[in-house]
């Protein structure tokens, strides 16, 4: 094979040059060509020139179906193509070898880095994904085609915008531009190329060499990095071995152009934005559905046939040039490298892998210049019952509801669903917007909400949703990744479109910045025109303090007319030298002792004095409904407001307008916020008790003066958390249902009372709290606190132990409040006050915290020893439990029964654990006793070959019962398959201790959960009792009887409840049966698709309620995560990938690659010790010394390695 030749004079000058460290083009040795970026108006056609290098990209998009292994991840593909060049003493077979390997390297670089979000690509999870393209053609080599090509690649991506579609059935719909504006893809970083040449013996470096130093070089060193300094992929190639020195030069150097091409891609795409209408197209695409299946990750794209693409223009014709050279790169299979590199490799904290690893993964945090991230999207037909939360952990809550609306005002100290704070809907709390669109002399003024829903025409009234009357947007649709919710507004009849973008700021481990009451609300327009518009930003909304819906009367046509408010005050305000503007609400003529007492804030930040603010304080009397007639008359003359000043009426409506000018294609924000501050919290207690928020703020106004300034940072670090669990491997749908069901602790449901305590009610209802108490057996399941909130946990273990707990152990299963007060006895509960012991354990495992231990280790055992109580539950001592049994089903079990053992076998294995660390023997070894004999009693009396059952006892002579016995006690299991009967050994793979039972019984349980429990339909199943699931939904039941059932079981037996079918589901992933457990979550999320329910609320005994957090627990089962503070070990399960972690205390990320030999654990917040790490399969790794990792210093990063 002849390649191309140099002359021995052409080799002696270049080779001078670079002696003398210049070069023939009268560059440095360390600057790089010119890069000339041109886009034209089809988006994501992009030519990139290097110097003379020429490469054209053009990205293109097709709906297909996704790989059974990634149901919630659309597909990107590159294709390089360099026919248009020609071959110059080179024979064919070499130049394809040659376009093959610069094919992997860019798919490497690209696709395997994650810098595309590939579930952002997903249309219906398990059906339908968008399939990204990018081909790309060189039209000119002058050296360096891999950078040139990589950049033109990111320039394409970035530029690119996908259609909006919609699946109706079978009718898949893909929208043009005209009918929904077309948006960016979600890109997470900008992985870019830099390459370096090595010449005389690697004495000199160079960067970005041409077409003549590639051909003399001695060898090359390409690195793909980004701006967070996160290497992407590492590709060598010559005879050369590089020193560590070396490889640093390269990093250093090419960190610093990797800052300057992505702020310069940025840029240039942004600018042309601003300037150029894209081309826009009348009709939908017509595409076809393909199935990628037979697709190969690791498989080169060059040899993929073409495929029927959305957007694909023609390619211009190659301006052919006579002097071409292609850079020969030497087979990767000759690499060399030094010692000093293999090992810097090998142990580099800042992820420098070496370049045999075949794929890099790489999690990132999300620029706030991006776009939110979206988990799940929601199109017009499902947004009606859609109401996220805005609000911290205790401090209430207003919903934004997925068509932009404002929805159930839950800010006091009640739940308070559907609650709008007036009556007659017409001027209950809503953004408007005006546009003054000077070339037509229109003017459009319209609530910022979506169109009215079909089944809120009919009423009495003719008003059966809030803020009927007013002209709303036609088009809406709601993306959303918990805490992060974005309504999209658009209607045919106005020049601009609106992203209403809600938040409030969620980081794990920072309860207090996790509870701050505060409602973000940017409201993003962009102007679709190519003229300068007028808009006005103005939300309106009544001071309503002291009328929580609480207080009322029943007007005539009986309507609930809340009452409470009196002589309440609007204030203007500023701040912070005149940016912060708002109104202050608040009232001096209520008792400031009535929980409905508090204050309000409504404000804006202004930086520019291009926005105008005005407001009004009050409108005028609302007789006849004047008040709102009145405010739209005044905000829709010029899209300012004009105050009246302060007039007489118990809730006076104040509005805050921002205006401002955008410019052609532009974009402005608009940030609104609500703060709040309601004191006076009372819960289930006769007395107040405070909220702990409260003691941080004195009032409304404080909340934005202290949360303001440091808003950038909260939304920041909340991205950090959402984007690190986007970007991990866990199937999409436990992402959604463990982050979606977080809601519950911003919810009503969960409080902080003054002295800091975390306290909850079940649920809640529409207008009460459900089930008052932190009940322990319903908090025994959920898993999130614990692993994200670790002191907030430690809260509630302090009142189980130390104020719910008496003298001879019995614990209250619900705590009454105040907890000043003495505790009356009320109950306990057999399977609450057993998961209460091991929810101490795993909270000191978590924390670390001996002295935690050590001050409840007494309480620890009462409350463990009250079970060997006369009349208890294991009174004879055999780890047993036989006795009565009051349980979460809210009856009492009477004999030995799954549910209940299984938390008293896990119970007495973390007492066994516990015991043995104080030193208590004697206590340990008799809790090891009864684990060991109640373990082998429970496998060979309770499980009947498929399942464990119940033995019923007779509670009056105290002899098993056969389940036909005509005097069986009513409501309990018997031969019942129960959904949730191994809740303890999932609590027991929470907390690693192990089985508790055979666990070959406990898989064969699991099957049998599945084979008996789970209704593919529910249109043929009866149900007495209340229904969650119904027609065609499906579910897993709360008990089967395969073997007959009792004829009355215990109550809610027909019913499906998301919290059971959690537990259930968690167990089968640990049992390796994923695609089972996948399927039951399936079925639950699919039941919560906005339309027929809330996605951001799972109800069982009320809305938001606490054991539906038990969907966090899918992740810790499909991760196999596990650490211990006390023996600083962190453990992973079998599977490969990229894993979001966090122990309550700090949180980050582990890549395990896939032949399991490395591990490269990560912390983005907060602080671990680490001296063992394992991953199932292999030996438990003892590192040389404690590494403590740490988000605040500089040892971020641990790569363990594991051998083969």
């Amino acid at each position: 094979m002849k390649e191309l030749i140099c002359s021995t004079i052409e080799r002696n000058v270049v080779l001078k040059c670079i002696r003398d460290h210049k070069r023939l083009d009268l560059r440095t040795i360390d600057e790089t060509r010119s890069i000339n970026i041109e886009f034209r108006a089809h988006p994501g056609y992009v030519s990139v020139t290097l110097g003379q290098t020429h490469v054209i990209a053009q990205a293109s998009c097709r709906i297909t179906k996704p790989k059974e292994s990634r149901a919630s991840e659309g597909h990107i593909r590159i294709h390089l193509d360099m026919s248009k060049i020609p071959l110059i003493n080179l024979e064919n077979w070499k130049h394809q070898e040659f376009v093959q390997e610069l094919n992997g390297i860019l798919e490497q670089n690209i696709r395997h880095s994650n810098c595309l979000d590939l579930e952002s690509l997903c249309i219906n999870s398990g059906e339908l994904v968008w399939s990204i393209k990018i081909d790309l053609i060189v039209l000119n080599n002058c050296g360096n085609i891999l950078d040139c090509a990589n950049i033109a690649t990111l320039c394409s991506l970035y530029h690119f915008r996908l259609p909006e579609v919609s699946v109706h059935g079978s009718e898949i719909r893909v929208y043009s531009s005209i009918e929904r504006r077309a948006r960016p893809l979600r890109i997470l970083h900008f992985p870019i190329n830099v390459l370096f040449a090595f010449f005389i013996d690697g004495h000199y470096t160079l960067i970005d060499p041409n077409s003549d130093e590639e051909r003399l070089m001695d060898g090359f060193f390409s690195i793909s990095m980004n701006q967070h300094k996160e290497i992407c992929g590492i590709h060598m190639g010559g005879k050369l071995g590089l020193k560590k020195e070396q490889v640093e030069l390269c990093k250093k150097l090419a960190f610093k152009k990797v800052l300057e091409l992505t702020d310069r891609i940025r840029q240039v795409v942004t600018d042309y934005y601003k300037t150029i209408e894209p081309i826009t197209h009348a009709q939908p695409s017509i595409i076809r559905i393909d199935n990628d299946e037979d697709e190969d990750d690791d498989s080169s794209s060059s040899s993929e046939s073409e495929d029927p693409v959305l957007i694909k223009p023609e390619i211009p014709p190659s301006p052919i040039e006579n002097n071409v050279s292609l850079l020969l790169m030497p087979d990767l299979d000759n690499l060399s490298l030094t010692d000093d590199v293999s090992t810097m490799i090998a142990t580099n904290v800042d992820k420098l892998t070496s370049d045999l690893e075949n794929e890099m993964h790489s999690y990132l945090t999300q620029n706030l210049s991006q776009p939110w991230p979206i988990l799940k999207h929601y199109d017009q037909d499902h947004l009606y019952n859609i109401a996220l939360p805005l609000g911290g952990i205790g401090t209430g809550t207003v919903s934004l509801g997925g068509r932009g609306e404002l929805r159930d005002w839950e800010i006091g100290n009640k739940p308070a669903k559907k609650y709008s704070t007036v009556t007659i809907g017409n001027d209950a709390p809503f953004f408007s917007v005006f546009v003054n669109q000077p070339s037509t002399s229109s003017k459009i003024t319209k609530a910022l909400i979506g169109p009215v829903h079909p089944t809120e025409y009919l009423h009495y009234e003719g008003r059966a949703c809030n803020n009927h009357g007013l002209p709303r947007f036609r088009q809406a649709s709601f993306d959303a990744a918990y805490p992060f919710g974005v309504v999209n507004l658009s209607d045919s009849n106005m020049p601009i479109e609106v992203r209403i973008k809600g938040f409030n700021p969620f980081i794990p481990t920072d309860a207090e910045s996790s509870g701050i009451p505060i409602a973000v609300l940017y409201y993003e327009v962009t102007n679709l025109t190519n003229e300068i518009l007028d808009v006005s930003i103005c939300g309106s909304m009544r001071n309503f303090v002291g009328q929580d819906g609480s207080k009322y009367f029943i007007a005539g046509n009986g309507d609930y007319v809340p009452t409470g408010a009196k002589n309440n005050t609007n204030v203007y305000r500023e701040d912070f030298s005149g940016q912060l503007k708002g109104i202050y609400m608040n009232s001096t003529n209520i008792d400031p002792n009535d929980p409905a007492w508090g204050t309000i804030a409504l404000t804006t930040l202004v930086d520019s004095p291009n926005a105008i603010v005005t407001y009004r304080l009050s409108s005028i009397s609302n007789e006849w409904y004047h008040a709102l007639l009145d405010f739209w008359d005044d905000f829709s003359t010029d899209g300012t407001l004009h105050d009246k000043g302060q007039l007489i009426d118990d809730n006076p409506m104040a509005s805050l307008a921002v205006k401002k000018q955008i410019q052609p294609s532009g974009v402005e924000l608009f940030p609104f916020f609500i703060t709040w501050n309601f004191p006076n919290r009372m819960a289930w207690s006769p007395t107040i008790v405070g909220n702990y928020y409260s003691t941080l703020y004195k009032d409304a106004w404080d909340v934005c003066i202290q949360t303001l300034p440091h808003l950038a940072d909260l939304e920041m670090n909340t991205l950090d958390f959402i984007n690190l669990i986007l970007a991990s491997d866990y199937p999409g749908v436990l992402k959604e249902a463990a982050l979606f069901n977080l809601t519950t602790l911003r919810s009503q449901t969960v409080f902080r009372i003054a002295d800091g305590h975390l306290m909850a009610w079940e649920g809640v209802f529409d207008i009460f709290g459900s089930c008052l108490g932190s009940c322990t057996h319903v908090w025994n399941y959920e898993q999130a606190i614990a692993f994200l909130f670790g002191n907030l946990a430690k809260t509630m273990r302090d009142v189980e132990f130390n104020y719910a707990t008496f003298d001879d152990g019995a614990m209250n299963f619900r705590v009454q409040l105040p907890l000043t007060k003495p505790q009356v006895r009320t109950g306990t509960a057999a399977d609450g006050q057993m998961g209460c012991i091991m929810k101490m354990y795993r909270d000191w495992q978590l924390s670390g915290d001996d002295d935690f231990l050590k001050k409840n280790w007494q309480q620890i055992k009462k409350v463990l020893a009250f079970a060997w109580q006369p009349n208890s539950w294991d009174t004879d001592q055999d780890g047993v439990e036989e006795g009565a049994q009051p349980n979460t089903m809210d009856v009492t079990y009477y004999g030995p029964n799954p549910q209940c053992n299984f938390w008293y076998l896990g119970a007495l294995r973390a007492a066994y654990v516990m015991a043995s660390y104080i030193g208590d023997e004697d206590f340990a070894n008799k809790c090891g006793y009864l684990f060991m004999h109640g373990s082998t009693w429970v496998d060979n009396n309770l499980f009947n070959g498929e399942y464990y059952e119940q033995k019923i006892i007779d509670p009056e002579t105290g002899q098993f019962m056969s389940n036909d016995d005509a005097n069986v006690p009513d409501y309990q299991l018997g031969k019942g398959c129960l959904v949730d009967q191994l809740v303890g050994q999932m609590m027991s793979h929470v907390c690693n201790l192990g089985y508790l039972a055979s666990s070959t019984n406990i898989a064969m349980t699991c099957r049998s959960i599945l084979k008996y429990n789970y209704l593919d339909t529910f249109n043929e199943h009866f149900n007495n009792m209340r229904s969650f699931v119904i027609g065609d939904e499906s579910g897993l039941l709360m008990a089967s009887w395969p073997r007959g059932r009792l004829q009355f079981p215990f109550p809610y037996f027909s019913e499906a409840m998301t919290g059971f079918e959690y537990t259930a589901a968690c167990n089968m992933i640990y049992e390796n049966q994923t695609q089972e457990g996948l399927k039951c979550i399936q079925s639950i999320r699919n039941r919560f698709d906005g339309l027929k329910r809330n996605p951001f609320s799972e109800p069982e005994c009320g809305h938001h309620y606490g054991r539906s957090m038990t969907s966090w627990t899918t992740l810790l089962a499909w991760s196999g995560f596990h650490y211990s503070a006390v023996t600083r070990t962190m453990e992973f399960g079998d599977k490969t990938g990229v894993f979001f972690w966090s122990n309550g205390y700090s949180w980050g990320s582990c890549w395990i690659v896939k032949d399991k030999t490395k591990a490269h654990l990560t912390v983005v917040y907060g602080t671990v010790e680490i001296e063992f790490f394992g991953i199932k399969g292999k030996p438990m790794k003892k590192l040389l010394e404690r590494v403590i990792l740490s988000s605040t210093s500089d040892l971020k990063t641990l790569t363990i390695e594991f051998d083969d």
